[in-house]
């Protein structure tokens, strides 16, 4: 935010959040089936969408709240690579303090 003087006048400035990318809303857009793939018995789908999953909650965990449930199931039954990047997505959400507590003991 800047204050600037025109003419006696103190306007003020403010930056508006920047619009979403045309990828980000891509992203978006394709939340729902990365879900779905990440319950998908196909391996490599699901490091796959775990990997893109990870990489949208870093600038919009908020964008997965809606998927909460879903991500911590999947992430406890998970193992290897795929566990830590949902695990890592899930941390990034807005988790109750039990919920989180639950989540951090997987982690170590």
């Amino acid at each position: 935010m800047s204050v600037t003087s025109w003419g006696g006048i103190k306007v003020v400035e403010t930056r508006r959040p920047s619009c979403p990318t045309a990828s980000e809303l891509q992203d978006w857009v394709s939340l729902p089936g990365l879900v779905d793939d990440v319950a998908s018995p196909e391996p490599e789908q699901v490091l796959a969408s775990a990997m893109r999953l990870e990489a949208i909650s870093r600038r919009h965990p908020k964008w997965l709240d809606a998927y909460q449930a879903t991500l911590v199931c999947v992430a406890r039954l998970a193992q290897g690579k795929t566990r830590q990047l949902l695990l890592a997505t899930v941390l990034r959400l807005d988790l109750s303090p039990r919920r989180r507590r639950e989540l951090e003991v997987l982690v170590s």
